[in-house]
């Protein structure tokens, strides 16, 4: 009788959920409510709920990874740790799952971390067959780098894979090929095979232009798509690659956003979206959120584009009111602060011109001063800005390549110092600052470009 993958195995530790509190955090930004941060995020759909594993711990000193469930991808409950690392390791990496192969009989799932011992980080595999308890796989499936074309102590981290027609798998991870080894253009990351998902075969580095640490691969069409650090985008024609920077909207997210290490969710329900963590403001000491779950878009030319995803909408829990007073003669401010410890979703129109004062959202700081989101035909600019309209600094720009019109939608997604724009659907800007809750329109006739404007807050 043929076993199945479970039972071929042999285990070294069962790690057990921990029975620590489930407790419920705000709609749409997640963060453990309990001692520790986060840092990379990655998903699964299953039975009806999103998992949400998160590596958790304090930056460079990550010792674990952890769950948070959801039944709609908005509203979030922490689960607690799922895989501890091991004595004698420093830090602990990131993860991804995929189904074994045998997954019809075995109802197992793996997944993959890294363990850093010494002076090299190497990659592990742990199996499941609930998403909740992990069980980490036999020593003799430990993954560690390839000479031949690897730095012997370079990066080895996150594999995330993608099925082949012989029911194998490729799969690619963060790595660093060697330059006196490898000697044509490639790829900086790393690539290997496997037949189960466990033993896995280093491969060549991938030829292409691409490099940093690899988030995730996801096939569109007969296209394949990846995700590198920083949200910089690549495609290729096979999975063997070549991987080319995309020529159009180059970073999905906008060079200078607060985010680092997206993953493509694979199997997310109406298709693959995009998942991403918030850097925090000040690089290392805040609390790190998961933002909103991301659509994902291709055009007719083949280019990627984030978009608002509609299980968002159950962001909007409660209209509430937006009257505006006066702030200036080119400023409306809202009637009322918000309390930026919820989540709020704020829609509406705004027309674009060529004048001097140019239209944008303005956030209050004090004295006058504020940030804004200002819009162009094309872009938007997010900057430093009086409450006048006057002595704009540009800090980051966003164009999605796109003719976005001169009338055209917005929808604005805040919470505490985190802000997202979007533009007739697509994803603009993704910044981090501190404000104090005051909001307000600049443009040139006090706020009267923008229109139909309305605002929901989140439960």
């Amino acid at each position: 009788m043929k076993l199945t993958l479970l039972a071929c195995v042999t285990f070294s530790l069962l790690v057990t959920l921990k029975a620590e509190p489930v407790t419920a955090n705000h709609a749409g930004f997640f963060t453990p409510q309990r001692k520790g941060k986060m840092w990379d995020t990655w998903m699964y759909f299953n039975e009806g709920k999103f998992h949400l594993f998160y590596l958790g711990g304090d930056f460079l000193k990550w010792d674990a990874h952890a769950l948070a469930v959801s039944p709609d991808g908005v509203h979030w409950e922490d689960r607690g740790t799922t895989l501890e690392r091991s004595a004698g390791v420093i830090w602990m990496g990131t993860g991804h799952i995929w189904e074994a192969p045998d997954f019809a009989k075995s109802h197992t799932w793996i997944s993959n971390y890294s363990e850093h011992i010494g002076d090299k980080q190497d990659i592990k595999f742990a199996t499941s067959t609930d998403l909740f308890h992990w069980t980490k796989a036999d020593e003799k499936f430990h993954f560690v780098q390839d000479t031949r074309w690897y730095k012997a102590k370079g990066r080895w981290d996150c594999i995330d894979t993608i099925k082949r027609a012989d029911g194998g798998f490729y799969g690619y991870f963060t790595a660093d090929p060697d330059p006196d080894k490898v000697k044509y253009k490639c790829c900086g990351f790393g690539f290997a095979e496997s037949k189960d998902g466990l033993n896995w075969t280093a491969l060549p580095p991938i030829e292409g232009d691409m490099t940093g640490e690899f988030g995730g691969i996801q096939q569109i069409g007969n296209k394949y798509f990846i995700l590198i650090s920083e949200g910089r985008v690549g495609v290729g024609d096979k999975p063997e690659g070549p991987f080319l920077a995309q020529k159009k909207n180059p970073n999905v997210f906008g060079e200078g956003c607060e985010i680092y290490f997206p993953r493509f969710f694979h199997n997310a329900p109406g298709g693959p979206l995009v998942n991403h963590f918030y850097n925090n403001d000040s690089g290392r000491n805040g609390d790190v959120y998961s933002g909103p779950l991301k659509a994902v878009e291709v055009d007719k030319e083949g280019t990627l584009r984030l978009k608002w995803w509609n299980g968002n909408e159950k962001l909007k829990a409660a209209e509430i009111a937006n009257s505006t007073r006066e702030g200036g003669a080119s400023l409306k401010l809202l009637t009322e602060k918000l309390d930026l410890s919820h989540t709020y979703v704020m829609e509406g129109t705004v027309e674009t011109t060529q004048n001097a004062i140019a239209s944008a959202i303005y956030f209050e700081l004090e004295n006058s001063q504020g940030r804004c989101l200002r819009f162009t035909n094309n872009t938007v600019q997010f900057g430093e800005i009086k409450a006048d309209g006057s002595d704009f600094k540009g800090l980051q720009t966003s164009n999605r390549d796109l003719d976005m019109g001169v009338a055209k939608t917005f929808r604005l997604v805040f919470r505490h110092d985190m802000v997202e724009l979007y533009v007739n659907d697509h994803l603009m800007n993704l910044k981090r600052f501190i404000w104090n809750g005051q909001l307000g329109f600049i443009s040139e006739n006090s706020g009267d470009a923008f229109k139909n404007v309305r605002i929901w807050r989140s439960k």
